[in-house]
């Protein structure tokens, strides 16, 4: 039984159907232009659309259709993951972002000749401090997004290049509840940073901050370690993993396909402009049509049995344990996403329609099947002392085979094609994987 690990991952890929055909043209090109994952870049710009729209938006179920994604491109060191980044937002956001910092500074500097004035005239002056808007957040401290989180009632998007830098950030880290920060953010709850010195306090009444990262695969294990399954962290992330891609060895650098097209530009744009002048509490309202609202119960409803499916066939130390918990935070994403597809479509008049619901619908079984296949590895890898590519190898094998099927899965993992055999005698015999027959292996 031999079993093609490149045409597993082939057959789930990212529904780029969501995007207008020439985004998604685009996308396509620029994946293959810089020998990238095209997922990578499709979660990316998913996610780029939802840390714009923030709290801008609101629909008939209120905060259940909050615009909150937490997402992880899983994958090896310098696969690109920064890049998918760069192309479809961070290049885009820069040079607003630079003419927005500027604005500040010097609203700031204006704010403090003033002040100085008021002072040496012995005046009050009462004019509040300018207020730094920001859109995005590169590898800021918990700390630093609390504050501006207060300020920035639109919301805003945060980049990690590395999820384990979501656990950094001053008073958070000593001991170590960035973990309950994040999941309170993940739920829209109010946010209290209470000091000691009261002058240094924040709170924010309704956050709206999605979370993009990079993980390495061989270090996922450290990332969600038991803490962090049992605190439901884990469950919050939406997972895109991939492994490398072969490099385009006949590119033109000076392409027109080497930058995103001028459609996802001006989206990104008037996304990023609109929260700048967002007032708070005066989110815009997206209507519900009659067949779409149909439709996106009769989904709902099936997501929710699919559901009790798993509850019903539940086994200690299975991964089922952990799908349960997890398909708990999918079922709030599919609403989640529902909203967000609806501005995909039409950014500057959003309407959910049927096909925004069916589109919600693809993304939602996309990212279903990318976390069975991820929390049936950490699943694995908690229940066992493997590591490396032990794991990866016995996670490939199906429950029955035989030396060969081992030897070539072995040789698509880019192993020696005698690594199983090495490893059944060092670790996996008896305890793993037991001889069935004189042909056949089986796992335990």
């Amino acid at each position: 039984m031999i079993i093609d690990l490149k045409l597993q991952k082939q057959n789930n890929s990212f529904p780029l159907e969501i995007f207008e055909p020439i985004v998604a043209q685009s996308f396509q090109d620029l994946a293959k232009e810089y020998s990238l994952p095209v997922d990578y870049i499709a979660l990316s710009a998913l996610w780029a659309v939802a840390s714009l729209s923030g709290n801008m938006h609101t629909t008939e179920l209120n905060g259940e259709m909050k615009s909150i994604l937490y997402c992880m491109m899983v994958g090896p060191s310098s696969i690109g993951k920064t890049k998918a980044y760069d192309l479809v937002f961070g290049d885009i956001i820069e040079p607003l972002a630079d003419r927005l910092y500027k604005e500040y500074i010097t609203k700031e500097k204006d704010w403090e000749v003033e002040r100085m004035r008021a002072k040496a005239n012995n005046t009050v002056y009462t004019e509040p401090r300018p207020v730094r808007i920001i859109r995005s957040a590169s590898g800021a401290t918990l700390e630093a997004i609390t504050k501006y989180a207060s300020t920035n009632h639109a919301g805003f998007g945060v980049y990690f290049d590395e999820g384990k830098k979501l656990y950094q950030g001053g008073s958070y880290a000593k001991d170590n509840n960035s973990v309950d920060f994040w999941n309170n953010v993940w739920n829209g709850k109010t946010i209290d940073d209470l000091r000691k010195d009261p002058t240094l306090e924040n709170r924010v009444t309704n956050p709206a901050i999605s979370v993009l990262t990079g993980m390495q695969s061989k270090r996922i294990n450290e990332m969600f370690n038991k803490q962090a399954v049992e605190s439901g962290l884990l469950n919050r992330f939406l997972f895109v993993s991939s492994d490398y891609v072969e490099l385009n060895e006949n590119r033109d650098v000076f392409s027109q396909k080497s930058r995103v097209c001028v459609y996802w530009q001006s989206l990104i744009e008037h996304l990023f402009s609109i929260g700048v002048y967002y007032v708070e509490g005066n989110p815009r309202w997206v209507k519900f049509t009659d067949e779409a609202k149909v439709l996106f119960n009769t989904i709902r409803n099936r997501i929710t049995a699919e559901s009790n499916v798993i509850i019903k066939n539940r086994r200690e130390g299975d991964v089922s344990e952990l799908l349960i918990g997890y398909l708990g935070k999918m079922f709030a994403y599919y609403s989640r996403i529902t909203l967000i597809c609806s501005i995909i479509r039409n950014h500057k008049a959003p309407v959910i329609d049927v096909v925004d619901v069916q589109n919600a619908e693809k993304v939602f079984y996309y990212f279903k099947n990318q976390a069975v296949q991820l929390l049936t590895e950490i699943n694995n890898s908690t229940q066992t002392d493997l590591e490396g590519k032990q794991l990866e190898l016995f996670n490939a094998l199906p429950d029955k085979f035989t030396a060969k099927d081992a030897a070539d899965i072995c040789v698509q993992l880019k192993c020696s094609n005698k690594y199983f055999l090495i490893t059944f005698r060092q670790k996996y015999k008896g305890k793993y994987i037991i001889k069935a027959d004189d042909k056949h292996y089986k796992k335990v």
